[in-house]
């Protein structure tokens, strides 16, 4: 060896560097090699090792030892080796590998990811799918037995041509043929890197750099993982022509493109990469990643494995899929087998869970022969063949359970499962009948798709078109078309159910796309799609980074429904949205008519909601969301900070008061800043097909009538801002500390169970309120649900007096259901309803009935209708009439309260029937009821006068409304005590 090849080497293998090199070996804490020596020997005398290893190679003397072969098999059933060196050698080809590394990854094209520092998998991922929009078709390329087929000779000109000497590219080819041994003999390959040598990584990238470099000269757009390649072209022909490049480039460093991997894909369908099928819409995990990760969290534990370990080991499963692909493995489960090269699933198998919905083809065909020669040829491959069916499901962990307790759990099912001689999926289609039978539609569903996604029984094509089919009946009988569609699909059969909506009637006009870009491309985040899978679960996957106008006519006319996020830029939003839903406690109870009833009470509740914030001067928009519930709208003029929208969502539910039972209200945006991982922070988009029910979500005007075409382009505009949301609050909040009951004791907190019917008589006197919602529920036979409210505020309080008079009360309405009107009474609370609290509830409908009492509770109080109960016993315990009070018989003068009420013109007759009358609650009753009356008039009379000029009069098309003078029939009256 000459001075300059030992000074070169010398470079290389300074002290340092295998130092760091020892290090990097150490901490792997890697198997001894051929030598036996294990990293802990090693360590024992490393410098000297360390020493002798730099002497040996700087003399020309360094031969590795050989290399242990493992077998390891491959998915597609070939089989790969991998190599174990000694420790010593390790270090050295560390040391090298980093030290090429250092020369010539910079020179490396950023198209090439494998293997290089501050780039990866994740990387190449992100810039396909960056480029798939802008492409039509893809060039899927696998180079056959890259690592295996590497040639010496090509890989030693490679290295020469870099500029590095002939010691140091004579000492790398030494690692490289180095000799094997698989256990029985030794072998010298002369093709081929050893797989799990730290050189192999940077010379496979150094090697592929020429076919790099001319796809970037040929002005492709691609992107290389190690031996996995794709190329995104504009069209069919720069697509071939880019697989004739590749081909040619190969042949020259004497590779050869794996005929089943390789092909061109159109975009619009789907092709593999790196674990993803990507389309134009976006990527979603595959489905033989799924299978494999899913076989993973379905192994038991070992033999000499803990618990802890065991679950630490699954625990480290989880995470590494979900930092690949960036979801819970839990939500995975085995799918459908996925010719990767083809891009096609088997038959009868379930799609899988994807963050995007996919669109799907049929399957294709097989390749013929004449397609595999052209591409040997790199002639033109037949991209209209259909890639894939795409995923579009999710689908839940197969979680193996016995199928006897699932079995027992349904109604009328008591057999053994041993004992029945039937099979297990037999057994489970008639647990899950009996359990519709008996109307248990949620525990059916439930049971079907655990039938379904059971691996530990092998079920029959037939059965599994049953369950299917079965499954599909059960979505049919609880109104989710869209869902039943899916199973029916999945088995094969074709049955009729109700049309599904369409977005046909949908007017757009370019400034009702502008609108709605406004408002809903506000958010910061990706937009999902709704998607249903063949089990008939429902979810969202990404869409698109951005809503622009091609998306939302896809949205409009149903070929997609969309979701966007709530939360822009500095935790701001353009829209505040209340979702009103049945609780899935109670909506796997409910029957078909039941959940109808239970949506007419929600329309009922949005109604409300609406009208409170309308009087309050914010405009909302109510929309059927298309499955159970409905959305409250209110969109902005300009973006608001999401704390004030929630704040303002919350004062608006406080004030309507509670949901209907067994439901329930979300807010959008539910807190005042983003979600760091994102849930709950979208919203679906109006005016689309909901996927489960197959039903259109449209605008509801505020009589409860559906839009039309044309007044919904007029919904989706700014209604409010931020002054008129504060100025809500505002309102709302000025009563607050009197609407809330106070913490401590109440003085009729002991009254609840002991009022009787005397009690209800002095309060059904005493408050308007209660009197006119009794006669509007006898007239009308309808009760808003705040109306409900109301009743239940004040009766439910008094006991079973007040029970039984809410029931005798909302009897009269059309829909009165004593079990549910029950269960309403036993969601109130101790406390009865204050005034206040009753006046923002029922607005203008208070101040029409009357709604005037006055008390004067004490401190730490609060007025609430039964306070009459309370003033009923103070005039019971005052003097008779007759009977001179202290004041009278100390000559004090007399004081006058007022009072106002219609007289007749002539004066009351003085004495005793004065007081006589006065001790009465007629008459009572007819002073505060005339004093409700004036306060209504003075009001309608301060209206007018403020209607009019500064002369007192104002023109109305029927003449000149001035005033009058006094009205001669009206008196005022005093009490003189």
């Amino acid at each position: 060896m000459t001075t300059t090849d030992a000074n070169e080497l010398e470079a290389i293998f300074t002290t340092t560097n295998l130092l760091r090199a020892w290090e990097n070996v150490a901490m792997k804490n890697t198997a001894p090699g051929i030598d036996g020596v294990t990293v802990e020997t090693f360590s024992r005398n490393q410098a000297q090792r360390l020493g002798h290893l730099r002497d040996r190679i700087l003399t020309g003397r360094y031969e590795p030892q050989p290399y242990i072969v493992f077998p390891k098999e491959k998915r597609d059933g070939g089989i790969r080796e991998l190599v174990n060196a000694t420790v010593g050698d390790k270090v050295v080809a560390r040391t090298a590998a980093t030290e090429l590394v250092r020369r010539y990854d910079r020179s490396f094209e950023p198209q090439s990811y494998a293997y290089r520092p501050g780039r990866g998998a994740l990387k190449a991922v992100s810039a396909v799918e960056r480029h798939c929009p802008k492409a039509s078709h893809a060039v899927r390329a696998d180079i056959l037995a890259f690592f295996d087929e590497m040639d010496h000779a090509t890989l030693r000109c490679l290295l020469l041509q870099l500029g590095e000497s002939e010691a140091t590219v004579d000492f790398l080819m030494r690692c490289v043929d180095a000799v094997r041994f698989d256990g029985v003999e030794k072998r010298q390959l002369h093709r081929g890197v050893p797989q799990g040598s730290p050189l192999a990584p940077i010379l496979s990238n150094i090697y592929l750099h020429p076919l790099d470099t001319a796809l970037n000269e040929g002005h492709f757009c691609f992107a290389r993982y190690a031996d996995d390649l794709v190329v995104l072209a504009g069209g069919a022909d720069q697509a071939n022509g880019a697989l004739a490049r590749i081909q040619e480039v190969l042949s020259e460093l004497k590779l050869r493109l794996s005929i089943d991997k390789t092909r061109v894909y159109p975009v619009d369908q789907c092709f593999p990469f790196l674990g993803f099928l990507f389309s134009r819409d976006g990527k979603t995990p595959c489905q033989e990643a799924r299978k494999r990760v899913s076989e993973r969290l379905q192994e038991h534990p070992h033999s000499d494995e803990s618990d802890s370990e065991y679950k630490s080991r699954l625990s480290a499963i989880r995470r590494g899929w979900k930092n690949y692909f960036g979801e819970e493995p839990e939500t995975v489960a085995p799918a459908a087998h996925i010719d990767v090269a083809q891009g096609q699933p088997t038959p009868n198998s379930a799609p899988p869970k994807s963050t995007r919905e996919g669109s799907t083809s049929p399957s294709a065909s097989p390749r013929t022969d004449s397609e595999s020669s052209m591409l040997s040829t790199a002639s033109a491959v037949n991209a209209d063949t259909p890639a894939c069916q795409t995923a579009g499901a999710e689908l839940a962990p197969a979680v193996k359970q016995p199928w006897d307790e699932l079995a027992h759990s349904a109604a009328g099912v008591d057999t053994p499962v041993e004992t029945t001689g039937k099979s297990p999926c037999t057994e489970g289609m008639e647990a899950a009948i009996a359990l519709r039978d008996s109307g248990r539609y949620g525990e059916a569903i439930s049971h079907c798709r655990r039938l379904l996604n059971r691996e530990d029984i092998d079920i029959a094509d037939g059965d599994r078109r049953a369950a299917f089919s079965l499954l599909g009946e059960l979505y049919e009988q609880q109104g989710l078309i869209g869902a039943a569609r899916r199973c029916w699909d999945a088995a094969g059969v074709k049955r009729k159910a109700e049309p599904v909506g369409t977005v046909q009637g949908v007017v757009s006009t370019a400034r009702m796309v502008g609108n709605w870009v406004q408002w809903f491309a506000y958010g910061h985040g990706s937009v999902t799609r709704q998607y249903v899978d063949s089990m008939g679960r429902h979810g969202y996957r990404p869409a698109s980074k951005t809503l622009n106008a091609r998306y939302l006519r896809d949205h409009w006319e149903g070929r997609h429904t969309l979701a966007v996020p709530v939360f822009g830029k500095g935790d701001h939003v353009a829209f505040a949205v209340i979702d009103l839903d049945v609780s899935r406690r109670v909506l796997d109870t409910l029957t078909q008519a039941e959940l109808q009833a239970k949506r007419v009470e929600l329309l009922d509740d949005a109604l409300g909601l609406v009208d409170v914030a309308h009087r309050a001067g914010v405009d909302g928009v109510i929309e059927d969301s298309g499955c159970k519930g409905y959305h409250v709208w209110f969109f902005l003029r300009n973006p608001v900070s999401a704390k004030l929208a929630r704040h303002f969502l919350a004062e608006l539910c406080r004030v309507a008061g509670d949901s209907p039972g067994g439901t329930h209200r979300e807010l959008l945006p539910g807190s005042d800043t983003c979600p760091p991982d994102g849930n709950g922070a979208r919203i679906k988009l109006p005016l689309g097909i909901h996927r489960l029910t197959g039903t259109r979500c449209g605008f509801i005007n505020p009589d409860g009538s559906s839009c039309t075409p044309v007044e919904e382009q007029q919904v989706v505009r700014g209604r409010t801002d931020a002054g008129r949301m504060r100025n809500a609050i505002e309102k709302w909040t000025r009563w607050q500390s009197a609407d809330q009951p106070p913490r401590t004791p109440q003085p009729h907190a002991p009254l609840g169970g002991a009022l009787n019917a005397t009690g209800l008589k002095e309060v059904r006197a005493g408050c308007a309120v209660l009197r006119a919602l009794q006669r509007k529920a006898s007239e009308t036979h309808d009760l808003s649900h705040h109306e409900r409210t109301v009743l239940r505020g004040i009766l439910a309080p008094l006991g079973p007096a007040g029970h039984g008079e809410l029931h005798r009360i909302v009897r009269h309405c059309r829909n009165y259901d004593r079990r549910l009107t029950d269960r309403m009474i036993g969601s109130a609370g101790p406390k009865p309803l204050g005034c206040r609290r009753i006046k923002e509830i029922l607005g203008p409908f208070a101040d029409e009935v009357g709604c005037a009492c006055h008390f004067k509770p004490k401190k730490g109080e609060y007025a609430h209708p039964l306070r009459h109960v309370e003033q009923a016993a103070t005039r019971a315990n005052e003097p008779p009439a007759g009977v001179e009070s202290k004041r009278e018989r100390n000559g004090d003068g007399r004081c006058e309260a007022p009072a106002a009420g219609r007289g007749t013109g002539a004066p009351s007759p003085a004495g005793t029937g004065d007081a006589r009358l006065l001790a009465t609650d007629a008459v009572s009753m007819l002073l505060h009821t005339y004093h409700a009356r004036r306060a209504d008039l003075l009001e309608i009379q301060g209206q007018l006068q403020d209607a009019c000029d500064r002369s007192g009069q104002l023109v109305v098309p029927f003449g000149t409304l001035c005033v009058a003078g006094p009205d001669p029939e009206l008196q005022n009256w005093v009490v003189r005590l």
